[in-house]
């Protein structure tokens, strides 16, 4: 699944991010690369969604969101 489809308060780890080299290093720099969990805070349609990722917080735009592919994260026992 993609970001955009994640929930609100749902949390999921980043297995793939697509697009050019320019976006990869951008979101890199911000924290989004595979194996980070991220948890949606704000999700809206076609519009800016709100994540946490690294205890930061960070506004994606919708088309930004679906380009980050997601697994959901495993429940800590």
């Amino acid at each position: 699944m993609c970001l955009t489809h994640l929930q609100e308060l749902q949390k999921a780890v980043v297995t793939a991010v697509s697009g050019n080299q320019e976006l990869l290093k951008r979101l890199a720099s911000m924290g989004l690369c595979s194996g980070t969990t991220v948890r949606m805070l704000q999700a809206r349609k076609k519009g800016p969604l709100l994540v946490e990722c690294k205890g930061t917080y960070l506004a994606l735009s919708y088309d930004i969101a679906s380009r980050i592919r997601l697994e959901p994260a495993q429940a800590v026992l």
